[in-house]
């Protein structure tokens, strides 16, 4: 009998579905998640959707290159089944190109990570895509919250036109470019989603930010991959972690998909006040 989803978020008892079709990469993922015990291995594509179904994993990590199978194929019949839709995907794939990235995002995936895989990012990644299924059980990815209002806290003009030019006609963007700014806005208006420059900012302003917008997601900008600041990033709660140089596109999706779920999450919460409200009333 499979224990139940909520009770499984944390390390030691989330369970993790592995799929590659080299044996050897599988236990190199493997001894990198040594935190989670609870490991299950497929090596075809048909063999990781037979599984799936078995054991209801709470993250998948998946290989593109399959045999027979590829993992967008094995992503795409995952995300339109009931029962498996709302698992988090996380592509593990020799292939850095934007437009797989994108694809898989686009897919429904939940990250993309490229090899040759550091241990730190692809530890801190599946523990903040637990975080994010603890967080929103039953979210997926669609344009329903848009338009959005975000605060986006970068320094400089050029920092703000590669976000207006990326995210133009997804909703308001609020700029601050000092953090005293920011903490002002966020104490007076309620966002869907906080741009966070780690470059010119510190985390005692994130720290703050996240408490005076508390369950908004916040993604993490860097300017160039930096493995400890990604894994701090999301200790401090970051919804995703996003470094420089980025494709537009793909930045813009990982936006969408994170404002989806930040838009499933309250419309869920209303519901479920709602249904309290009326309980209370009978």
């Amino acid at each position: 009998m499979n224990e139940p989803v909520a009770s499984r978020l944390l390390p030691q008892k989330a369970r993790i579905l592995i799929v590659d079709d080299d044996v050897t990469t599988i236990r190199l993922i493997g001894q990198l998640l040594v935190d989670f015990p609870d490991q299950r291995f497929a090596t075809t594509g048909e063999g990781a959707l037979a599984l799936a179904r078995e054991c209801k994993p709470d993250v998948i990590l998946l290989d593109a290159n399959l045999p027979s199978m590829t993992g967008f194929d094995v992503c795409e019949l995952l995300k339109n089944d009931p029962e498996l839709e709302d698992v988090p995907v996380i592509f593990v794939t020799s292939h850095d190109a934007p437009a797989l990235e994108l694809d898989a995002l686009r897919m429904g995936a939940a990250d993309y990570l490229t090899k040759p895989l550091v241990a730190s990012q692809l530890q801190a990644r599946v523990h903040a895509q637990l975080r994010k299924r603890q967080r929103a059980q039953g979210a997926k990815a669609t344009d329903a919250a848009l338009p959005a209002n975000v605060l986006a806290l970068v320094a400089g003009d050029a920092a703000e036109r590669e976000l207006l030019q990326a995210l133009t006609d997804l909703g308001e963007l609020q700029f601050a470019r000092e953090g005293e700014a920011a903490l002002t806005l966020a104490a007076s208006h309620r966002f869907d989603l906080i741009l966070f420059d780690v470059g010119t900012h510190g985390t005692d302003v994130l720290k703050a930010l996240s408490r005076a917008q508390r369950d908004v997601p916040v993604i993490v900008l860097g300017q160039a991959f930096d493995a400890e600041i990604e894994r701090r990033a999301f200790d401090l709660g970051a919804s995703d972690v996003i470094f420089r140089p980025f494709d537009t596109v793909v930045f813009r999706e990982r936006v969408k998909n994170a404002l989806a779920i930040q838009g499933k999450t309250e419309e869920e919460a209303a519901t479920l006040f709602v249904s309290a409200a009326q309980s209370d009333r009978s």
